[in-house]
């Protein structure tokens, strides 16, 4: 009854259905640009810190101003 499984036929099909069902297991589930978080460093740790950016150090200071009207803002991001 289960001489079938001794078969190479089976061994190739039992290959590769279990390939794509890891491959469906680890496949990342968001990709668009939905899964994207939106948002900015706190002040306090860009403004405490020195930054080092092709040879050249920088200290970052903040200022509050008023957002425009209209147009857009540029965000911040990072990945989920």
């Amino acid at each position: 009854m289960f001489e079938f499984l001794k078969s190479d036929g089976f061994n190739y099909i039992g290959s590769a259905i279990l390939g794509i069902g890891i491959i469906i297991i680890f496949k990342p589930i968001c990709t668009s640009k939905e899964c994207v978080i939106q948002k900015a460093p706190p002040v306090n740790e860009v403004t405490k810190k020195t930054y080092q950016i092709a040879g050249k150090c920088y200290q970052f200071k903040t200022s509050e101003i008023k957002c425009p009207d209209r147009g857009i803002i540029e965000p911040f991001q990072s990945r989920l």
